[in-house]
């Protein structure tokens, strides 16, 4: 009978690329898994069951993350989905063979030369621990998705078993009438799925959730995660009331605060894809309030020339003064874009507020032309006093501003009316894509594609907007353009009106206590890292640079010895292993007992 997996063998290669997963099996060793083996797993998976990740579109929600260049999530190569794939790559690891085995793989930004010898597709605790059963028999190396989009690709391990979850989606909303409800979530689910079953619920509710519909549930919170509502309602991992986990010995356990405290601390802040893989987990709910939410657009912009400069300049202290007192119902982001040489502005949210941010030929002068953009939710109506008169505070702490024709502008406030969360998800999902061309970062000190990651405190918030402003002279006198950073006004800081114990999580007490997440592009290099990092110690598990030599201190602090003794409880043998994650310094097995 033939074999309905896709089986292709890897190619003989002259050198093999040093993998992370250094004392992994590899292809060429008498531990590498036989075909029949292979067979007898991919039998044990369920094979006529069907599987399915195609985006129906209409007024659905992405059921995983969409690719750039693709309309659907895997390039489309998402349905009819074998419960097992072995892939096959040339010399220089590019994926060859049957185009639609190789696109099972696809996540966001993959490293070259880590790339998995299998891709599974589970349904279920049990699948997971016959997967885990058949890695450890044969010393495979584990990489753990759950949507694909991760942006350090932190989970890749070389010729690994991909275990990808995203089809695993069942939910159980538990609600109560009031905000202390609960919904159940397989790790599939992303947060457009969420909100989408959010909206019919009675009443309607929602979850603390990220900015972008498919990121995954499981990976954003167990790394901490913020959001629109973060200032209000906590980091992700302190929404968490309980996680089911398949452990390295196999045992399906359930972490909360009254079975396995240890690990349930451990796993909210301590990262995923380092101490189990995660079947289900449970989130706090929160009834929508009864008028809807609001969001509010205001842009500047303004030229390069030194009068639109100090625009720039009046707008960022401006907006930090203003963030003193701004309360926790405000959640936002403030992003700053740089357009040298009559370049094309490039404005996120300024379709989904049909505004128009085409600069006036004043405002092109000195060869650039530069775009500010705040970005708030409020917690409440959008025509709540409150509201209006914080976007008055705000716009007013800029000072005068020139005329629509003056070499800087600021634009009225846009004020949008949602009924629930999924009012902004929906006409969002063009911008949610993922970036699946494979980049090198294992020799490298930073790439101009991967962020540099600053949790920074209120006290310093005004030093923030001058290291900005002066990076974007900088940018201008280099005639660069692009991003000139992006600051996440979404930490819990000192405002969230309700906490848990400042130790009740394994978050690091420089990012728990911020107030502010600063992440740079290709503005944070090595010469200037030390000076960006005077705005702070710590750094955000979910979205930091891939090459941080102090990465245990600026993720988790003090934290980091009782980390690694849970590790080591759950994990002897460090049988998950990811990029800058707990233990994964260790390099021998042994050296975790």
């Amino acid at each position: 009978m033939s074999m309905p997996l896709r089986s292709f063998c890897l190619a003989a290669l002259a050198a093999v690329t040093e993998a992370d997963c250094s004392t992994t099996c590899r292809k060429d060793q008498p531990c590498w898994p036989t075909s029949q083996e292979v067979q007898a797993l991919h039998d044990a998976l369920n094979p006529n069951a069907t599987r399915s990740l195609h985006f129906d579109g209409g007024d659905l929600p992405k059921p995983g993350p969409v690719p750039a260049g693709s309309l659907q999530p895997l390039f489309g190569s998402n349905e009819n989905l074998e419960p097992l794939y072995e892939l096959s790559y040339d010399a220089s690891w590019e994926c060859i063979g049957d185009e639609f085995a190789c696109h099972q793989a696809t996540r966001d930004r993959p490293l070259k030369g880590q790339q998995p010898a299998f891709v599974a597709w589970p349904l279920n605790a049990g699948h997971v621990q016959e997967l885990l059963r058949f890695a450890k028999a044969h010393n495979l190396g584990i990489s753990v998705l759950g949507s694909g989009h991760d942006f350090l690709t932190r989970h890749s391990c070389h010729q690994s078993i991909m275990i990808r979850m995203s089809l695993m989606k069942d939910m159980e909303w538990r609600l109560n009438g009031t905000d202390g409800g609960s919904v159940r979530l397989s790790p599939g689910n992303n947060f457009g799925e969420i909100m989408y079953s959010g909206k019919d619920q009675q009443p309607p509710s929602y979850t603390m959730a990220g900015w972008i519909g498919t990121v995954g549930v499981v990976g954003w919170s167990l790394g901490g995660g913020h959001g629109p509502f973060g200032r209000s309602r906590g980091f992700g991992a302190e929404n968490l009331l309980e996680l089911e986990v398949v452990t390295a010995d196999g045992e399906l356990v359930t972490a909360s605060d009254v079975s396995h405290p240890d690990l349930f601390w451990a796993m909210r802040g301590g990262g995923g894809s380092t101490w189990g893989v995660v079947t289900g987990l449970t989130l706090k709910a929160y009834a929508s309030p009864p008028n809807g939410i609001a969001m509010a657009l205001i842009t500047a912009r303004g030229s390069a020339c030194e009068e639109g400069l100090q625009g720039l300049e009046a707008v960022a202290h401006g907006w930090a003064n203003w963030t003193a007192a701004a309360g926790s119902e405000f959640s936002g982001i403030f992003d700053w874009n740089m357009a040298p040489n009559s370049e094309t502005l490039s404005c996120k949210h300024c379709s989904f507020f049909d505004v128009n941010v085409s600069p006036h030929d004043n405002q092109k002068k000195c060869n650039g032309t530069w775009l500010q953009e705040l970005l708030y939710v409020y917690e409440g109506a959008s025509d709540d006093e409150e509201l209006h008169s914080e976007l008055k505070r705000l716009t007013d702490s800029f000072g005068p501003t020139p005329g629509i024709l003056g070499n800087w502008h600021v634009t009225a406030p846009v004020v949008l009316h949602l009924s629930h969360w999924w009012d902004y998800i929906k006409p969002t999902r063009p911008l949610d894509q993922i970036d699946n061309s494979a980049f090198a970062a294992r020799n490298t000190t930073l790439d101009t594609r991967v962020v540099g990651s600053i949790a920074v405190g209120l006290e310093k918030r005004d030093l923030m907007a001058s290291k900005l402003v002066s990076n974007a002279r900088e940018l201008f006198s280099q005639h660069h353009g692009g991003s000139a950073g992006t600051v996440y006004h979404d930490i819990p800081g000192q405002f969230c009106p309700e906490r848990p114990a400042p130790n009740a999580t394994a978050l690091g007490r420089a990012f728990r206590d911020a107030e502010f997440h600063l992440i740079m592009g290709e503005a944070m290099r090595v010469e200037n890292q030390q000076w960006w990092y005077e705005l702070g110690d710590g750094a955000y598990f979910g979205e930091s640079a891939y090459v941080m030599g102090d990465w245990k201190q600026r993720y988790w602090g003090d934290h980091y010895d009782n980390l690694l003794a849970v590790k080591r409880q759950y994990d002897p043998t460090n049988l998950f292993w990811c990029h800058n994650c707990v233990g994964s310094d260790v390099t021998e097995p042994s050296m975790l007992v």
